[in-house]
């Protein structure tokens, strides 16, 4: 959608990389390497090592800390390992969905509370602001969020998800 949660994170990055900072999106980190007690560099899943000089500032991290734990070099002492890797979150799949055509969804936000929709809520964009949910070909955008643990959390598209999204949001 237009002018949603994205513009705020688009924001931020403009004015981090207008600091200098790094931003790397799409790429899986394999390794965090630290040297008392603070990071000095990235190694990517694809072999890239990032080295990180602490002077520089500072390292954002949005890895679970049960992942994080994994892939920190040296590794933790054992018993904060246990701790650590006993932790357990819920992720979010999102799903957004333009729809052309009319929808009957007269909520910005509806939750669902029914165990046989794996969706938590849907968001229609088009009741949010004018530019937010209609997009210039007409219709609208409806994301529909669902909640996942690590396990469930893949990589990339899922043709699966999309279609339990489309059938979820046209039962409503």
């Amino acid at each position: 959608p237009r002018e949603g949660t994205g513009q705020f994170y688009d924001r931020l990055a403009a004015q981090l990389r207008a600091r200098g900072a790094c931003i790397r999106l799409g790429s899986r980190v394999a390794g965090v390497s630290c040297e008392g007690g603070t990071v000095r560099g990235i190694t990517t899943s694809e072999g890239e090592t990032i080295p990180i000089d602490p002077k520089d500032g500072v390292v954002f991290s949005t890895l679970p800390l049960p992942v994080l734990m994994r892939v920190l070099d040296p590794s933790p002492a054992a018993d904060a390992a246990d701790r650590l890797a006993s932790l357990r979150f819920r992720g979010t799949r999102l799903v957004y969905l333009w729809i052309m055509g009319r929808v009957s969804l007269n909520d910005h936000i509806r939750y669902i509370n029914d165990a046989s929709y794996s969706a938590g809520r849907i968001a229609n964009f088009s009741i949010w602001t004018d530019g937010m949910g209609h997009p210039p070909q007409g219709g609208t955008v409806l994301c529909h969020e669902s909640w996942a643990d690590d396990a469930d959390l893949g990589e990339g598209f899922d043709e699966e998800f999309v279609g339990v999204a489309v059938r979820e949001c046209a039962a409503l």
